[in-house]
């Protein structure tokens, strides 16, 4: 029996390759419950698919933040010049 590869088991390791994060920044967004984390005795252990739907989630956030942040920067220049 093949296992799914939205279900494979990744260590925090494989798992912070392939967000291209630090061990410390997967820790944070793990703690911060951006992306669930399992616990196998000793050892944690991510979902990829549920690693790969936070970072779609992640991207989404940013997409939306664009507009606002490029408002605040026209309205900190206008208030310099």
């Amino acid at each position: 029996m093949q296992q799914n590869d939205k279900d494979k088991l990744l260590s925090r390791e494989e798992t912070a390759k392939l967000l291209s994060v630090s061990l410390v920044t997967l820790w944070d967004w793990t703690k911060k419950d951006i992306i669930p984390a399992y616990r196998i005795g000793y050892k944690v252990r991510y979902k990829k698919g549920e690693v790969l739907q936070a970072l779609k989630k992640m991207n989404n956030f940013n997409k939306s933040l664009k507009p606002i942040a490029m408002t605040v920067a026209i309205g900190y220049n206008f208030l310099l010049l």
